[in-house]
């Protein structure tokens, strides 16, 4: 497990993944706040065990390069490229070291520049582009920086987000006519 405390550690056997493909799971999301919760070496483990069972994964990798790439994936027709994102804190930046970087693997940061980038390197490739953060806080409402990122993911050319992480139904927004799920 990580090295230092943390209240919550979580971790799934890879015979889970079995499960994962029989529900008809084809693509997962690493981008969260459990994401180091066995290190570095879960990290490149969970790559390599979904690897194997040839499920796709999104937000994450052994470098920043490959956390950043995204997936796209047909759909009846229809190329639609996936991305995910962690909203960045002190928690996640310091404690944990959450994000990856050029040697160290990690998930991806939620940061402006670098998604404007993400979203259109994969609009070259897909009709639809749909991106996944991890954001806001648990058991609370909305905040500010989901309102604020949600808006921004659209404005960069997502085709809708679907955050995820409160633990809470959160509202569905629409934006320049395209949805917000903020959880």
């Amino acid at each position: 497990p990580f090295p230092l405390y943390k209240r919550y550690v979580y971790r799934m056997e890879p015979k889970g993944l079995e499960a994962l493909r029989w529900a008809g799971i084809h693509l997962v999301s690493l981008a969260n706040n459990h994401i180091k919760d066995h290190d570095s070496v879960g990290i490149v483990a969970t790559l390599d065990n979904l690897a194997k069972a040839k499920l796709l994964q999104v937000g994450a990798g052994r470098d920043a390069a490959e956390a950043r790439r995204g997936q796209v994936v047909t759909v009846r027709g229809v190329r639609v490229g996936l991305l995910a994102y962690l909203e960045d804190s002190p928690m996640h930046s310091l404690y944990m070291r959450s994000f990856a970087h050029v040697r160290r693997p990690g998930c991806t940061r939620l940061e402006l520049a670098a998604l404007r980038r993400d979203i259109a390197r994969l609009r070259r490739h897909a009709d639809l582009v749909i991106v996944m953060p991890h954001w806001g806080r648990s058991y609370a409402g909305v905040t500010f920086l989901q309102k604020f990122y949600g808006r921004a993911l659209i404005d960069a050319g997502a085709d809708a987000v679907i955050g995820a992480h409160p633990h809470v139904h959160h509202p569905v927004g629409l934006y320049r006519g395209k949805p917000i799920l903020y959880s």
